[in-house]
């Protein structure tokens, strides 16, 4: 026994001294750099594609259909999040949250950079592949750097070098291209490498696919291939054109790229157009100049000092004529040469060159220790030192720098300050135009416009649209103010806007700063906000006014309809309106023009124009609530166009709120007939008085009595009348329970100072027995039931009022 447990920590112990413990430790701390900021913003989306690319590959798990339609980007990242998000579901399926992949909901998006997440989760998973791509590039750089040189400490230099890369480490927090664009570039070019060892079929194949693979993960690296074409006639010269080997691997790598990517062989057109789209959108892009000085500055600045000795070692690679070096520097430098062209700089550009400076570095600096331990004859111990306080030298820049941007991820900034300042000072309803990178509001509280920029309209566009306050974000105009010379033109267009709009709030916590401005447009008292059309982009009710607010039947209901028109109608169109009762029954209806000659042909008026409208109400129609609807009608084909909210939620009729009919009131000779009361309910509502038809009666009978009210303060309560007949001992024989005017007039409708004349017929049963009664009046809560407390002459009385007379009932 004692034999066997002691082989097995033989075993153990063999198995840890094979661990690369150096590498096993670069590992885990370009892990836990790329971790920690992994869940930044959610629920929200601060990231500009995020949403869409994620939605792309949701979209194929919900719908089974494996075609992205989307060609701007290749497809390996769509197909790769798909499977771990199948694997999201099925675990999500387990624990009972989803059914089937359509119950996982797709991110909204209002405009670039503002959006929100219902299953932030998602974005978790999602992101953790790409920091397995970073992690993994970690090692792959490992590879190469030990294959290059045959050395595992330039293996490992590298390897901390960019496990610790500024840009390696953010771009493996988010659902982007970049990373998986790298991942696959070290490994085409590891095996590009390879060739030098191993000049066989299945190694051409091998790099093929590689090269492949690379142009699946982002089209720009797919420049590896000019490497690979170096690497070949620099093992073969110009006899290379004849060797099989190397038409073997263009034929793999076409059908490797084909493999992950098969729908830009089924729409060759649209993946060019693809290609076509992607360079466009490295040459458009505001805040960009001179790309080649930005890099080199960056490089120096952020990822390190040493990344100048990448440029020596490769001066002397040159002047060796280092074949397998010359490989390595093809790469970078056609890739440099390219990006260089367009306008567009970030550091995910210039990415994909770190990995080979980071080798680069490595292997001088290793050169340069060894050459001073020969030349200085230095003991191991000095040497190694050496070049770990080089190495130590330059990390501290570059993993300062990525603490400070996993730091920065992870707190609060101006967008989730200034988020929360909105919920709390904005009324619902409130239409707000935010620009890219703002704080997200919620779109079923808030009206939002999203845009771009705030200066893709003038200041006037803002208002005449009915925007109320305005969001910048230094997201968007930052990069303009950053260099006032060069976009002169665009800082004078936010100067117009902060000039002209008063600011009411600013935030710039943590860097990031967000304004907050007022336009006070001018909008109608009532807001509705919603979007017809069949993607509800064609033209919005913005509200309505009233013009009629005390209407009687037989009177005209006139008012007054805003809308706002997104894009030309290309057709006419009308508004119908519908008067319904409290039982939806259509009283009255109108149609008529909508835009009343404001447009012609195909154009549509600019900003918010009004439409007015009457409607003639029958003076036979009972006073009360009724309900005024609203459709828009594309008259050519009587099409009703659907409606939704500004959120995308179909509203299946739009109201225009409850129409109030007023009661004629009593006269001033009927009052007086009246017996007074004197009792008021809850401080809101008092019982002028009453008139009973009468006091000596038989069971069976019907007692006939009105009720006299008045409201002394405005009721926000629909309270409902409770009439009993009750006995000296409090016990109820007859009851009837109605809202006022049987139910046609609740009391959340009357006006201050209306005197309303509400009748009941209360039946007396058959059963009754003779005796003296009296009559309870009170009002209550429904469904609570819950009674309003009675004050008469200054003092509570009760939850009721019982009247003065007496009901004699006979025989």
């Amino acid at each position: 026994m004692h034999q066997l447990v002691g082989n097995m920590q033989t075993r153990l112990m063999n198995r840890l001294a094979c661990v690369n413990w150096p590498l096993f430790a670069i590992v885990v701390l370009g892990l836990g750099l790329r971790l920690w900021g992994i869940g930044f913003g959610l629920p929200y989306t601060y990231v500009a594609d995020e949403p869409t690319r994620i939605a792309v590959s949701l979209n194929m798990l919900r719908t089974g259909d494996l075609d992205p339609h989307w060609l701007g980007y290749p497809h390996l990242m769509f197909y790769l999040n798909t499977f771990v998000l199948l694997f999201y579901f099925l675990v999500g399926r387990l624990a009972g949250r989803f059914d089937t992949p359509l119950d996982i909901p797709l991110p909204e998006v209002v405009t670039i950079g503002v959006g929100k997440l219902a299953a932030p989760e998602m974005f978790l998973v999602s992101r953790g592949l790409t920091v397995l791509m970073g992690t993994g590039a970690v090692v792959l750089v490992y590879l190469l750097g030990r294959q290059f040189s045959r050395r595992k400490t330039v293996g490992l230099i590298a390897a901390l070098f960019f496990a610790v890369s500024p840009a390696g480490v953010l771009h493996s927090q988010m659902i982007s291209l970049d990373m998986y664009g790298v991942f696959f570039l070290l490994l085409a070019f590891l095996w590009i490498d390879a060739l030098n060892d191993d000049r066989s079929i299945r190694a051409y194949v091998i790099a093929g696919i590689g090269i492949g693979l690379a142009f699946s993960g982002k089209y720009n690296v797919g420049i590896v291939g000019i490497s690979f074409v170096v690497a070949h006639f620099m093992l073969y010269g110009w006899k290379g054109v004849k060797q099989r080997e190397f038409y073997f691997a263009l034929l793999a790598g076409a059908l490797a790229f084909a493999a992950v990517n098969p729908y830009s062989i089924v729409d060759p057109g649209g993946f060019l157009r693809g290609l076509g789209m992607a360079s466009e959108s490295q040459s458009q892009y505001a805040g960009a100049s001179d790309s080649f000085q930005w890099y080199a500055v960056y490089l120096l600045s952020v990822e390190g000092w040493g990344i100048m000795l990448s440029v020596l070692e490769a001066v002397r690679i040159l002047w060796n004529r280092s074949r397998r070096g010359l490989v390595l520097l093809s790469f970078p430098i056609a890739y440099v040469l390219f990006v260089s062209r367009f306008s567009m700089y970030n550091d995910r550009t210039i990415l994909p060159v770190i990995p080979f400076l980071n080798v680069l570095t490595a292997l001088l600096l290793v050169a340069l220790v060894e050459k001073a331990k020969t030349l200085f004859k230095m003991p191991q111990v000095v040497a190694a030192t050496t070049l770990t306080v080089l190495c130590g030298l330059h990390v501290v820049v570059p993993l300062r720098t990525a603490l400070a941007s996993d730091l920065r991820l992870t707190s609060t900034d101006g967008r989730e300050t200034a988020r929360r300042w909105l919920e709390a000072n904005l009324p619902v309803g409130a239409r707000v135009a935010v620009e890219g990178y703002s704080p997200y509001l919620d779109t079923r509280l808030f009206v939002i416009y999203g845009g771009m920029s705030m200066i893709e309209h003038p200041p006037d566009w803002y208002v005449q649209n009915g925007f109320e306050y305005l969001v910048f974000s230094q997201g968007i105009y930052g990069r303009f103010f950053a260099e006032p010379v060069d976009y002169a033109m665009w800082v004078a267009d936010y100067t117009e806007f902060f000039e002209r709009f008063p600011q009411v709030a600013r935030f710039d916590d943590n860097g990031f700063e967000v304004r907050i401005h007022k336009t006070n447009a001018r909008l109608p008292a009532h807001r509705v906000a919603a979007r017809f059309g069949d993607s509800g982009d064609l033209i919005e009710l913005v509200g309505y006014d009233t013009l009629t607010p005390h209407a009687r039947p037989g009177d005209p209901l006139r008012g007054c309809l805003a809308w706002r028109a997104s894009k030309p109608a290309n057709q006419r169109l009308e508004f119908f309106l519908r008067l319904l009762n409290q039982s939806n029954d259509t009283v009255v209806t109108m149609r008529q023009d909508l835009f009343q000659r404001q447009a012609s042909g195909w154009d549509h008026p600019q900003g918010i124009f009004l439409t007015e409208w009457t409607i003639p109400i029958p003076a036979d129609a009972e006073s009360g609530v009724y309900f005024l609807q609203v459709d828009v009608i594309q008259t050519r084909f009587a099409y009703v166009l659907p409606a939704q909210t500004w959120a995308g939620e179909p509203i299946p009729k739009v109201s225009l709120g409850t129409i109030k009919l007023s009661v004629p009131s009593p006269s001033s000779v009927e009052l007086q007939s009246a017996r007074a009361a004197n009792a008021r309910w809850d401080g809101q509502i008092t019982l002028a008085g009453y008139l009973l038809d009468k006091q000596n009666s038989h069971a069976g009978d019907t007692l006939n009595l009105t009720l006299y009210w008045q409201s002394v303060a405005k009721v926000e309560k629909d309270y409902t009348v409770f009439v009993h007949i009750v006995d000296s001992s409090g016990n109820i024989h007859a009851q009837l329970d109605t809202q006022p005017r049987a139910g046609t007039y609740p009391t959340s409708i009357w006006d201050v100072g209306e005197i309303v004349r509400d009748e009941y017929a209360l039946a007396l049963p058959r059963e009754l027995a003779p005796g003296e009664y009296r009559v309870a009046v009170g009002l209550y809560e429904y469904p609570s039931l819950v009674r309003a407390r009675v004050q008469s002459g200054g003092k509570e009385i009760g939850d009721y009022m019982l009247l003065d007379e007496i009901v004699r009932v006979t025989p």
